[in-house]
């Protein structure tokens, strides 16, 4: 009786492996066989899954994305919380991504590929990844608009670290969405600069009374 196999299951545990390759020794040092070897397989046999090296690269990279968008997702489905509950929900995904060391690797890593003479071909697949984290950002941080301004201060730097570490090694990456990045942080700044006024001015009117 032939012994069957669950492809899906397969295909996520090369991803895996290959995450932990990559974020080690990065896309240029990392090999096609070494990959192969670590999931057990022959060349032969990851190449029904993978065509090659860039493909799994790509696909990797997808895997980062869509599991930071999910855990923002499951911030904006929580209706009950508070702002500054909310808040702390997402600043704990920013630092559970700079605590996965194979996470923050792999998009430094692409950024890398994406600025090389021969940048890699983003798949259809990862710009619409991409895109659904914008997406989902944008909908998390305008849900912190209204907060205090001690919480907006601090989703402002929170913002401004996933524009760093996030962000940006990504969205140049997808044609029309620098535009909607940059709406985003200039929109975010001038109420940050608002909010500031308006706490200066609290404390210049209480200084006068």
């Amino acid at each position: 009786m032939p012994k069957i196999v669950d492809h899906d299951y397969r295909s996520k545990d090369i991803i895996n492996q290959a995450l932990e390759i990559f974020s080690r020794k990065g896309y240029y040092s990392a090999n096609y066989e070494e990959i192969a070897e670590k999931c057990g397989l022959s060349r032969t046999g990851l190449y029904k899954y993978y065509a090659n090296k860039e493909a799994i690269f790509i696909e990797t990279v997808r895997y980062v994305v869509d599991s930071v968008t999910g855990k923002l997702h499951d911030v904006v489905q929580a209706k009950s919380i508070s702002s500054s509950q909310r808040l702390k929900e997402v600043l704990s995904v920013f630092a559970d991504f700079m605590k996965n060391r194979n996470f923050s690797s792999i998009l430094l890593e692409f950024t890398v590929c994406m600025n090389h003479d021969q940048p890699l071909t983003v798949t259809q697949c990862l710009q619409e990844s991409i895109k659904s984290l914008w997406t989902v950002t944008e909908t998390v941080f305008a849900s912190l608009g209204n907060s205090s301004s001690y919480a907006f201060s601090l989703a402002f730097m929170g913002l401004s670290f996933f524009q760093n570490h996030i962000l940006q090694p990504l969205f140049g990456t997808v044609e029309g969405e620098g535009d909607r990045y940059t709406s985003l942080l200039e929109q975010w700044e001038s109420m940050s600069n608002k909010k500031h006024e308006m706490i200066i001015s609290s404390v210049l009117n209480r200084g006068l009374q």
